[in-house]
């Protein structure tokens, strides 16, 4: 069973980033919480099914998340059938949603991907990404932090993402919601 500290430390971890991951295809933070607190609260309703907190619980919450955007994309595809463009672009969320399978990655195996990335990066490029993606601040203030130019602040990130992009391979379009759950 899950208890309600396992709950609670679970929510408080990823909450942000089953936000992130749902408006990614979403594009609307309103309905992107809605469906990470319904992933959130179905996961709470079968706490008396679930013995362990682990990689398979965050694989669980994702399916449930990536159901209900492909619901909801659907339901506006129907809306957007007319709009070309629109319509493209829903349908090709849709198609991504439905071809993401959570249960074929496996986190621990990105999160070392991501550590081992992060090691190999110069100091200066892993501490820039390392300080834009906890997200705190602008690259402006990024800029100041590290008394460079908001353009070399951009290189870095830009270097960063490039090299975390190609380590980590298939794994690539769960890079964000993996690194804003790993790096730290």
């Amino acid at each position: 069973m899950l208890e309600i500290d396992d709950y609670n430390q679970f929510y408080a971890r990823y909450n942000k980033q089953l936000v992130k991951f749902a408006n990614a295809y979403l594009h609307d933070e309103h309905v992107a919480e809605d469906c990470a607190i319904e992933a959130l609260m179905k996961l709470w309703e079968r706490r008396g099914e679930i013995n362990v907190i682990d990689d398979s619980l965050i694989k669980w919450t994702l399916t449930v998340v990536k159901n209900r955007c492909i619901n909801i994309l659907k339901r506006r595809h129907t809306v957007a059938a007319d709009m070309s463009d629109e319509a493209w672009t829903v349908n090709e969320h849709i198609r991504s949603l439905e071809a993401f399978d959570p249960y074929g990655v496996s986190f621990l195996e990105m999160q070392q991907i991501i550590r081992d990335t992060l090691e190999r990066m110069p100091q200066r490029t892993r501490d820039i990404f390392v300080a834009y993606m906890e997200g705190n601040l602008t690259q402006e203030q990024l800029a100041g932090q590290f008394n460079l130019s908001s353009r070399g602040v951009e290189y870095h990130i830009t270097k960063a993402r490039k090299l975390l992009r190609q380590a980590l391979g298939d794994y690539a379009p769960l890079a964000v919601f993996i690194m804003r759950c790993f790096v730290s």
